[in-house]
């Protein structure tokens, strides 16, 4: 059985940890990767698989840990991603039935520049093997983030756009506006002249009535202009106003992804925050509060003590680095749902 691989492009962020897991389930549920596979392999190339890669990272190897028999998942130090100096990699992740790989998931590697508030890049997969494909399941990640702060900023400047274009058409509805009054007067001196006209002049009384009817009916359709101008201005302004209220929204939500500065040991995911600082960690066990929690959303704890502080039950480790006693340690935690808190130590 041949099972097509999962092409997903992954971007990660030069100040941040790059960590990445991605769990395996089939259709008897979680697969026990250390049983089932004689290895795991995950590989970056500068450009085609037939290449020497630049990273080589195996289970075999003590490259990538298990945590709960069926997620695989590995650290990239960001100094080794600067030394290989390139914008643009290529990855693939192999499991291994005896000498025989098998490809799973590949795709392109983006390496960009520092981006402040980006704490963590990579992301959370999940895998579920059928008969001939692989379904596929996004977790979360700051590259995603990123993403979508980039959507919301792009929003913003075209309700912006669209702002300026219905201000400038309330300017010509107004202006228009102001012609209609022009006519409205010259269109009342035209009545004047035909009265005038018709008492002065030597012509038939009937003649002069009818241009006087003329006149009041100019009048009247200039005053018919001016109504629908000013109907049109009144509406290209409200058409300004939704379109600012849409980008100040936008901008909004493209702020909201930068984290929130705080202190205290009770940690919460409804939006992204940092726990304590370097010079000021924490020191105590760590509890949590999951009301309006958000999935994806990862928060970042500094914290010293003489030994590895109690967290919550729901909180399952995923990385292989351990708590180092008396020194600082940071701490990354994601809310993946209310009974799974995913986190591990940088």
């Amino acid at each position: 059985m041949a099972l097509q691989p999962i092409h997903r492009p992954i971007v990660i962020y030069l100040n941040s940890v790059f960590n990445l897991t991605v769990s395996v389930e089939d259709a008897a549920g979680p697969v026990d990767v250390g049983n089932v596979y004689s290895d795991v392999q995950f590989r970056i190339f500068t450009a085609g698989m037939h290449e020497a890669p630049l990273i080589d990272y195996t289970l075999s190897g003590g490259d990538l840990n298990i945590a709960d028999t069926n997620t695989v998942g590995f650290t990239i130090p960001e100094a080794e991603l600067e030394d290989i100096n390139r914008n643009r990699l290529y990855y693939e992740l192999r499991f291994f039935l005896g000498p025989e790989p098998i490809t799973y998931m590949y795709g392109a590697f983006s390496i960009k520049g520092p981006v402040e508030g980006v704490n963590v890049s990579g992301g959370t997969y999940g895998l579920t093997l059928n008969e001939e494909h692989i379904d596929f399941t996004v977790g979360s990640s700051a590259a995603l983030a990123m993403q979508a702060k980039e959507d919301a900023e792009a929003a913003a400047q075209s309700a912006q756009s669209d702002a300026t274009s219905a201000s400038n058409s309330a300017s010509s509805a107004a202006q228009s506006a102001s012609s209609a009054s022009v006519s409205e007067t010259n269109a009342a001196q035209s009545a004047d002249a035909a009265n005038a006209s018709a008492n002065d002049a030597d012509i038939s009384e009937a003649n002069a009535s009818q241009s006087a009817t003329s006149a009041a009916d100019s009048a009247s359709s200039a005053d018919s202009s001016e109504t629908a101008a000013s109907n049109s201005a009144s509406t290209a302004q409200s058409a300004a106003s939704t379109a600012t209220s849409e980008a100040d929204r936008a901008e909004s939500e493209a702020d909201s992804i930068y984290p929130t500065q705080v202190s205290g040991t009770q940690i919460s995911f409804e939006t992204h925050k940092i726990f304590s600082t370097p010079t000021s960690p924490a020191g105590s066990d760590l509890t949590q509060d999951l009301s309006n929690a958000r999935t994806g959303v990862v928060q970042k704890i500094y914290h010293e003590a003489a030994s590895a502080p109690t967290l919550p039950a729901e909180w399952v480790k995923v990385g292989y680095a351990v708590y180092q006693n008396n020194e600082l340690n940071i701490i990354y935690a994601e809310y993946v749902n209310a009974n799974r808190i995913e986190y591990w130590i940088a």
